[in-house]
Formats: C-alpha cells, sequence, structure tokens
C-alpha cells in the first residue's frame, strides 16, 4: 500500500490534497474536486466522510450509525472497523494533481496521489544551496543552476570555485585577474605582477637620468633623453667604436688613431691614423723596394707586387694538379714528377688515375694487368679474364667426371679417364659389347665370347689347350669321344695310387695297433738346479716304442718376483736368476718319424724333495706329438729337487 503521509510537504499540499485539517494537524477525507471520472451521486455518497464531507481517507465504518467515516473523523468514543473494500475502491479512484491550479497534468490514482507529489514538480520547495528563496520544483532547478547568488562559478582568471556573491570580492583581490597599469602605459598584467612592473618595467614612471645631467623625465622618455639628448652620455666613436662622453667627443677625434686618413705620399690610400707608419713601412705603393724574391729588381711598391704575382722567375704557383706551390722556374721540373696528375693506364684498360695511384691500380684494380692463376702452377692471364680462366679453362681446376661424379682437376681428367672404373669401355676383346671399366675384368673373364679359355679336359691331357669361349661347346661335342677316353686313362692311374697309398696306412695301422694305453715313457731329472743352471733347456735320451724313435725337450717360464709371477722373464732364463724362483714348464715330445704329429700323449711331472718322500704333482695334460704346452700355474723351483716325467702314449 502506498503511503499517505504527508507531513514532509509544504503545508498547502496537505490542505490541497484534503477537504480540511483538524485542530490536532490529522488531515481530513480527500477533496471532491479532484476526481476526473464520472461518479453517480449515489456512489459518491457512499465514498463520502460523514463529518468533513470529504472523500474517505483510511475508511472505517461504524456499525452504531451505520455511516462510513476517515479515520481521524471517527469519534473515539463510538467503536468502527476499517473497511478494506471501501478503501481500495478510494484507492482506484482517477484523480488530477492537487496542483492542477499551478498547472500540473499529472492523472492517476486517487490513493497514489500523495507518491505522486513528492515528485510533481509544481510543489514549492526551498533552495537547497542556502539563499531561502522558495520556487517550485522546475524552476528551482533552473534558479540552482543560472540565478542562485550561492551557487558555485569558476573565475576565469585563476580557475578557482567561488559563490557568486564572493566572487566581487574575489575579482577584487585575485592575483590572476588581467588589470592595466595605474599610470596609463596601457600594458596588460596580472594583479600579482602589477608591483614589479611598477619597479622594473612600466614607461610613465618618473624617473632621475642615471647619468649624473639632473634631469627628471618619465622612464620612456628618459632612455631616449640618455641615448640622444643627454650630454653625459656615452656615445660611440665611429673610427675606433669605443665609447665616449658626448662633451668629450671633440678631444677625442683629434688623436682617434682608428680616424681614416690619406697617405702622406699621395698613394690614394686611406688608412687609420695608427697605421699610416705601418702603411709607409710596408704597404705604400709609392716606397721604392727591392724584390723580395731576390731577382735583384727594383721598383715601386705597387709595381712590385705586380711583378713578384705575375713577372718574378721566382714567384710561388702553385700546380694544377697536386694544389702545392713551387717556384715558377721549378715548376718545369715538377710537371713531371707531380703525383696528382691524370695518366692513363699504360696496360691499355682505359682507366685514368693519379701518376701517385697508378701502382696500386696496377696492383689491384687493373683488368688488363696479368696475373698468375691462383691454383697452383697458375697460368699468367690479365686480371679481367682470371675468373673465366679459373672456372672455364684453368688446368688446375676441379671439374666432376661424368661417369663416377669425382671431382679432379681438369690436367688429370684424361689420366683418370684412363683409369675411371665407372667409364664405358668397348670389349678389349673386341665382341662389340660395352662395359664399365670395373666390370671389364668381370665380363672378359665370365662373358666374353672372344675370350680363349682352357678346355676343361686339359687337365686330363688334352691336346686343343687354350680356345675362344664361343667355340668351347662346338669343341666339346666334336671330341666327346677323345675327352672320355682321356678322363678314363686318368682314373686308371689315381686308382694306382691310392692302392699305394692304401698299403703304407696298412703298415702304420699295423704299428700303432701295438702300442696301448700301458705304454709309459719315464725320464728322470737329478739335480735340477745344475742342469737348469748349465743348459737353457733340458733334452732326454732317445727312446724307441713300436718303430717310432722319441725324446723330450724340457725348458721354463721363470719369474723375477716371486710374490708377483706374472712379471715374467724370458722364456729361458732360469740360469741367470737366484734360487728359489717361480716358474712353468714347457715340455715338448718329439717323434722323429711321424712328422704330421698323428699320435696323441698325456704327460705327467712328479716333482721329488730329496731326503723327503713328499712328491707331487705338476701337470697331466694331453697334447700332440711335436706340440709345445706348458704347465697352467706356476711353481716354486728349488735347487734340492728332483723331477720325473712320465708319458703315456694314446
Amino acid at each position: 500500500m502506498a503511503t499517505e503521509s504527508v507531513e514532509y510537504l509544504e503545508p498547502e499540499i496537505g490542505k490541497s490534497l484534503c477537504r480540511v485539517r483538524r485542530q490536532n494537524g490529522n488531515l481530513g477525507g480527500y477533496r471532491t474536486d479532484l476526481l476526473v471520472e464520472n461518479i453517480s451521486k449515489t456512489d459518491m455518497a457512499a465514498l463520502v466522510c460523514k463529518r468533513c464531507q470529504g472523500i474517505l481517507r483510511k475508511a472505517y465504518f461504524s456499525a452504531t450509525s451505520g455511516e462510513h467515516f476517515c479515520k481521524c473523523c471517527k469519534n473515539l468514543l463510538e467503536p468502527a472497523e476499517p473497511n478494506e473494500q471501501v478503501r481500495k475502491i478510494v484507492h482506484s479512484l482517477k484523480s488530477s494533481c492537487p496542483l492542477y491550479d499551478r498547472g500540473c497534468e499529472g492523472i492517476g490514482k486517487l490513493g497514489k496521489c500523495a507518491k505522486h507529489l513528492t515528485i510533481c514538480e509544481f510543489v514549492y520547495e526551498q533552495c537547497e544551496l542556502g539563499c531561502e528563496i522558495v520556487l517550485p520544483r522546475h524552476e528551482l532547478k533552473i534558479h540552482m543552476r543560472e540565478h542562485c547568488a550561492q551557487r558555485e562559478i569558476t573565475c576565469e582568471y585563476c580557475d578557482q570555485y567561488f559563490k557568486v556573491c564572493d566572487m566581487g570580492y574575489h575579482m577584487n583581490q585575485c592575483d590572476k585577474m588581467q588589470l592595466t597599469s595605474e599610470l596609463g602605459c596601457d600594458t596588460a598584467m596580472c594583479r600579482e605582477d602589477m608591483a614589479q612592473h611598477l619597479e622594473k618595467y612600466c614607461r610613465r614612471v618618473i624617473e632621475h637620468c642615471k647619468l649624473g645631467c639632473g634631469i627628471e623625465l618619465p622612464r620612456d622618455e628618459l632612455e631616449m633623453h640618455m641615448n640622444n639628448e643627454c650630454v653625459q652620455h656615452m656615445i660611440p666613436c665611429k673610427h675606433c667604436k669605443r665609447d665616449f662622453k658626448v662633451c668629450d667627443m671633440r678631444n677625442h677625434l683629434e688623436e682617434c688613431p682608428k680616424m681614416l686618413l690619406n697617405c702622406e705620399l699621395k698613394c690614394g690610400t686611406v688608412m687609420c691614423r695608427e697605421d699610416m707608419p705601418h702603411h709607409l713601412e710596408k704597404d705604400c705603393g709609392r716606397v721604392i723596394e727591392h724584390c723580395k724574391l731576390y731577382c735583384g729588381i727594383v721598383l715601386p711598391r705597387e709595381e712590385l707586387k705586380i711583378h713578384m704575382k705575375e713577372k718574378c722567375e721566382y714567384r710561388k704557383v702553385a700546380c694544377e694538379d697536386c694544389k702545392k706551390d713551387f717556384e715558377f722556374c721549378d715548376m718545369l721540373i715538377h710537371q713531371p714528377k707531380c703525383p696528382k696528375v691524370r695518366l692513363k693506364c699504360k696496360e691499355g684498360c682505359g682507366t685514368t688515375v693519379d701518376r701517385e695511384d697508378m701502382a696500386q691500380h696496377l696492383e689491384k684494380d687493373c683488368g688488363r694487368v696479368v696475373r698468375r692463376c691462383k691454383l697452383r702452377y697458375g697460368k699468367i692471364v690479365p686480371r679481367d679474364e682470371l675468373n673465366i680462366h679459373m672456372k672455364e679453362k684453368c688446368v688446375q681446376r676441379m671439374i666432376p667426371c661424368e661417369h663416377c661424379n669425382i671431382d679432379f682437376k681438369a690436367c688429370n681428367m684424361s689420366n683418370h679417364n684412363k683409369k675411371c672404373k665407372k667409364m664405358p669401355l668397348s670389349c678389349e676383346l673386341g665382341c662389340g659389347t660395352t662395359v664399365s671399366r670395373e666390370k671389364m675384368a668381370k665380363h672378359i673373364g665370365e662373358e666374353c665370347v672372344e675370350k680363349k679359355v682352357e678346355c676343361p679336359f686339359i687337365k686330363y691331357k688334352c691336346e686343343v689347350g687354350l680356345i675362344k669361349r664361343k667355340k668351347l661347346n662346338q669343341h666339346l661335342e666334336e671330341k666327346r669321344t677323345e675327352h672320355t677316353e682321356l678322363k678314363l686313362s686318368a682314373m686308371e692311374e689315381i686308382v694306382m695310387q691310392q692302392s699305394e697309398m692304401i698299403r703304407k696306412f696298412s703298415n702304420r695301422f699295423t704299428a700303432l695297433c701295438s702300442i696301448t694305453k700301458t705304454t709309459k715313457l719315464k725320464w728322470k731329472i737329478g739335480n735340477i738346479r745344475n742342469n737348469l743352471s748349465s743348459n737353457l733347456s733340458l733334452t732326454s735320451p732317445l727312446y724307441e716304442v713300436a718303430g717310432f724313435k722319441f725324446n723330450f725337450n724340457l725348458s721354463s717360464y721363470a719369474s723375477i718376483n716371486i710374490h708377483f709371477p706374472n712379471q715374467e722373464t724370458s722364456k729361458f732364463a732360469s740360469g741367470k736368476l737366484n734360487w728359489p724362483f717361480k716358474a712353468k714348464f714347457l715340455f715338448r715330445l718329439i717323434c722323429h718319424n711321424d712328422p704330421n704329429g698323428t699320435l696323441e700323449y698325456r704327460s705327467r711331472i712328479e716333482i721329488k724333495q730329496k731326503d723327503c718322500n713328499k712328491s707331487g704333482y705338476i701337470s697331466d695334460p694331453v697334447a700332440q706329438i711335436n706340440a709345445e704346452h706348458a704347465t697352467n700355474m706356476y711353481y716354486m723351483i728349488d735347487g734340492g729337487i728332483d723331477l720325473e716325467i712320465f708319458v703315456i702314449l694314446q
């Protein structure tokens, strides 16, 4: 429900909205003239309060009297209850704004009329800026924006904000306000600069002449007085440019060293007074002098200058090429040697360079100077042709072989072509086939029909020997019978040779069968120290078993360091060592009538110490006859031991 309180509005608004106002301040019913709907008198009578005669505002129904009253009009002693149905009907009635007489044309529901008055533009309000003026809202906005004396505006000079009522006071004190000089010099400036202007710049301020003549004038006239009229002002001498007082200028001109005078000898020269002695001494053309170039001629000075400049043979003249000065008599000597003379290249390239740059031109730039090709053993060619020579003509340039794509020097390409493996060649034997050089040997050896080959039956003593490959098949076909006979005769000879070999092996096998595993050979070596010291190796007596003759050979690898036996010495160095030492034994069983070593044997070396029953075996390997074998580890060798070697033939 919309609020119906209007206490925050101006007093006239409450009165215009309601028909009456009670003594206690409460508002009565709504005004009947606000309605814009046509309501019948019967309905209107039901909606009007019986006491205030206004349209019911917060309707209450009295059961005692059977009438409707406004909330503020009902009798407190008479019981009454609020009638919400009537209240809703009243609120839904269309009404105009209570301020329609001021020009508001707003139309709405009567229940929202109070809410409308909170935003109605025709309600009187007091200015929020504090000027106490009361105006309708729509006029108050314009007033606050344009007319209110309490609104803030910006000073056009200092850009600060001030109230309109305070702006006049501010303008009288604003330091940035533009003013003209009080003395009428028409200069515009800020108020804060006025004091400085009057002190230093205003031209209407009266001042004393600063030169001391005693006259008082405005500052703008005083400057003109001091520059032009004051007898004490300084003026420059037109000759020496020094400043003097006006009153002292005449005396100065009689002595001024810079004052222009005519030459005393009437040579027509005008000069300063101070330059007159110097002029007469050095410059005056009427003075007679000797030529300063020591040619001996005497002339007036003015003629002497022309002589020295144009005629004297000792005068200085500039070389047109090098711009250096030389005596005229020496110029003929200088010109043939001048380093700046432009000369055409003597090699004929057409370039024009200075004589001093000719050597550099010939060394670096001239295209016709011959240079040696940068490749090895280079040919001498003109510089401008050198690049073309190195790329296209030089025999030392690298070019790829068209067959193997490997780069070679041009001079070596012909030799390479004679050896190039990829180069295609016609068959050397004239069969007409073209193959690469690397495949030529294979072609000749396996494919060429002109190659002479051996007859397959040459090992059977075929009489033909060599024959061309293309005729070989024909030869084999024609000589088939003869070849068969040759092969049969060769096979008969092979059978006879194999029969002889079988007979020899049968005899040897019979001898071997007589050797059993119990066949042993024994070799005892006493006093090993003396034997190894006197002989680097030991050989046993000759043994004969089943037609085979055997003997043993024994030597040793000795170690220098007992604790590190792998530091070996020479194979037969035992005689040079201090006893005891560690060693490996090397043993060989030699058969004198079985050079092929078809037999195998097992050997065992037994060590026996003197005066002791202790013994031990060093090794028990299986080895081939005539093959040397060694023990698999080092053993301590003492001089007081004997060795017994047993060999079992297998």
